[in-house]
């Protein structure tokens, strides 16, 4: 640096020389005419190496390309200060340039005459003519924000996939692809911006750039692939899954060699696992031992973003699933810096399994919301989570707002009648927040909770409610003192002894027996707590719904699956023709109906079989045909008499009508004519407008008693037919 700045020093007094007797202001208000500047050219996309000079009094730039036709009339004026500071450099012109026609084409506008003595003008804007060249207009880059915007809202309505290869998506095209949320990658550097932009960051050498494993590991990357071949294979396996649930609903019959639903799960997980292996199978040297889902059917997304939860797609009998999965082992989260030389070491942070922290509860919530609105009906939740991280970096990182959208999400389901299935694997926990995150109760018409029969589940770990329960260990004391048969002798030899001396020496040995004894019934302590998170006092108290070993949890999970997506479809045509009933209240009337035609209603097989028959195909069968009939009926009487009991007129005219019936001995029935071509009358029941006056048990419309005032008005129709009549 300081040869660099004796040089400059050395140039700058060149050219004070070089100027003094020219110059007729002060030194510090001269200005320098330099030659023509030449710019390469708009089809060379390489940058050319200029070196500046000093020849003859000015400073010149060495070009090698030729010159670009709308700047050739610039020139470049440098201030030459007279202290040591920097050259600075103004764009200008020549008087006699300003009336040409190249003059005229470029718009030049705001000419600064900053050199009266010189008829030097400055330009300061310059305004092109040319709209379509990006080159000179920012309003090209904003042709792609209509793309944007359409791509926002199509993928929050429909399932939107992009594939990105070549050379890779930068600037705007990013954002578009983006916006597309599932990602497809070919493995190729460069992703999104260059090397050279990323390089000129670091003080020297070439930095990293954002390939596709940065890519991958921030999220934006749904799966990365060789070539665009295994791309589009990609994007059709996953268009197969979203048609299948979207249009056949269940399962697709046109698919040849289906895993057999009956087959046994070979595969037995034990303490520390791949939690893939839980649905895809654990690969050996004998061969595949098969899990949950179909063989060959799971396919995991966004695998190297947020490793603590594992997110994924398959097939269980054909259905297709969302799959959500908790990471048991410890995983690596790199970070790299913006800016990082290539051959500086890599920072990485160690992140614990069975926790989910915000970027993995952020993995969870996208993925249980990309399957509600791809149309997936069956989501299997793997739940394995002791909580969620409370570090102050977490919270920082808006731990509890990324949590809280797991619930939003389970909530969501419900509205697109998802079936979630939440599964504790063997050896699983699920403990404390995120027990609260997935609980049925979120969602009680939508979600089912399983668990095997090792699995434990309690807010507080069985340690930590031993340190909370028996911190003074005057419980644990009391208990010692209860069974150890020993202190027991000695505790009634001192309520026999007389003597202060052995009573003292009694207790002392009682202390000392408590003291010996204490780590035993600790453990005994600990036992007793461990026994309250079995998944058997769970069932008892209602908070799962069965104990599934691991071994059958295929054939249960299909099947509960099946039972559900059927019923609730019967269960969404019944709201649909009777909006006033709530979910619960119409799946206990479609499950009434189950218990009528004398199917078991605890029996998830005989059920969904029972609601396929009948409810894909109800228009053909009578009863179900009578039966939403009657609800569609019970709803429109329903919204009638709530019509008429908040209208006083309504409410006394239908009394009046009622009071004529009875008094006429006539049937409470009234024909009245249909408007139109056709003669035939048609009866109106004046019991259905009766006004309601509170709920019924039975569902049924409750028959409206007359007041003092409906009856005077009875009376007088009873004396004017009597009137009528004797006349």
């Amino acid at each position: 640096m300081e040869e660099v700045n004796r040089a400059l020093v050395a140039l700058r007094d060149a050219v004070a020389l070089q100027w003094q007797r020219r110059a007729e202001k002060p030194f510090n208000e001269s200005y320098v005419m330099i030659e023509e500047l030449s710019f390469p050219t708009t089809a060379s996309n390489e940058v050319s190496s200029k070196r500046l000079q000093y020849a003859e009094g000015s400073y010149t730039f060495e070009h090698t390309s030729s010159s670009f036709s709308g700047l050739a009339i610039f020139r470049v004026t440098a201030r030459v200060p007279t202290s040591i500071e920097p050259v600075f450099f103004y764009m200008s012109m020549e008087t006699r340039s300003l009336d040409t026609s190249r003059t005229r084409q470029m718009n030049l506008c705001q000419i600064l005459q900053l050199a009266q003595e010189h008829k030097t003008p400055f330009v300061n804007v310059v305004m092109g003519s040319n709209t379509n060249a990006s080159q000179r207009s920012r309003k090209n880059s904003g042709i792609i924000a209509p793309f944007l915007a359409a791509a926002s809202n199509a993928a929050k309505c429909l399932p939107t996939i992009s594939l990105i290869s070549g050379t890779g998506a930068r600037g705007s095209n990013a954002l578009l692809c983006g916006a597309l949320r599932r990602v497809v990658l070919v493995d190729v550097p460069d992703c999104a911006y260059s090397v050279e932009s990323l390089s000129s960051i670091a003080e020297g050498g070439a930095c990293k750039s954002l390939d596709a494993a940065h890519l991958s590991g921030a999220g934006d990357v749904y799966w990365r692939v060789k070539a665009e071949q295994e791309g589009f294979e990609r994007i059709l396996g996953y268009l197969e899954l979203v048609i299948t649930s979207t249009t056949a609903g269940m399962r697709q019959e046109a698919l040849e060699n289906i895993d057999p639903i009956e087959r046994e799960i070979k595969y037995v997980p034990g303490m520390n696992h791949d939690p893939r292996w839980l649905c895809a199978g654990r690969p050996t040297l004998h061969g595949l031992e098969p899990g949950i889902l179909d063989v060959g059917t799971f396919t995991e997304f966004r695998a190297g973003f947020a490793k603590a939860a594992v997110v994924g797609r398959g097939r269980l009998g054909g259905i297709p699933v969302g799959v959500v999965l908790s990471e048991n082992r410890t995983t690596t989260k790199h970070l790299d810096e913006e800016g990082k030389p290539i051959d500086f070491p890599p920072n990485s942070v160690s992140e614990a399994g069975q926790v989910w922290f915000p970027d993995s509860a952020r993995k969870t919530y996208e993925a249980l919301r990309d399957f509600a609105q791809e149309g997936l009906k069956a989501i299997l939740i793997v739940a394995n989570w002791r909580g969620f991280s409370g570090g102050m970096r977490d919270m920082y990182k808006e731990i509890l707002k990324e949590g809280s959208r797991i619930v939003d999400a389970l909530v969501a389901c419900e509205a697109h009648d998802v079936s979630v299935l939440t599964y504790i694997p063997p050896f699983g926990e699920l403990r404390g927040g995120s027990w609260v995150v997935i609980d049925k109760q979120i969602a009680p018409n939508n979600i089912v909770v399983f668990a095997d029969p090792t699995s434990k589940m309690n807010i507080i770990e069985p340690a930590g409610f031993c340190k909370v329960k028996f911190r003074d260990n005057r419980e644990v004391t009391q208990t010692i003192k209860r069974l150890d048969e020993q202190i027991i002798e000695w505790q009634r030899q001192i309520d026999e002894s007389e003597s202060a001396d052995e009573k003292l020496s009694l207790q002392s040995l009682i202390v000392k027996r408590v003291d010996e004894l204490m780590p035993d019934y600790k453990r005994v302590a600990l036992k007793f707590a461990e026994l309250q998170d079995t998944p058997y006092r769970a069932v008892k108290k209602g908070v799962i719904q069965d104990v599934l070993p691991f071994t059958e949890t295929r054939m249960r999970i299909y099947w509960s699956f099946q039972r559900r997506m059927a019923v609730y479809a019967l269960r969404r045509r019944y709201v649909t023709l009777s909006p006033s009933t709530a979910l619960s209240e119409a799946e206990r009337c479609i499950m009434a109906w189950a218990k009528d035609d004398g199917v078991d209603i605890d029996d998830d097989m005989k059920v969904a079989q029972w609601a396929q028959q009948y409810g894909q195909e109800s228009h053909k069968v009578a009863a179900f045909s009578h039966r939403f009939a009657v609800v569609r009926r019970t709803h429109i009487q329903s919204r009638v008499l709530e019509l008429a009991s908040n209208s006083s007129t309504a409410r006394s005219t239908v009394a009046a009508l009622a009071a004529l019936q009875s008094s006429c001995g006539v049937p409470r029935r009234l024909s009245v004519a249909v408007q139109g071509n056709t003669t035939k009358p048609r009866s109106v029941s004046v019991d259905a407008f009766s006004v309601s006056t509170g709920p019924s048990t039975n569902g049924s419309p409750t028959p409206f008693s007359p007041g003092p005032e409906i009856l005077t008005r009875r009376r007088r129709c009873v004396s004017s037919t009597g009137a009528r009549k004797s006349r």
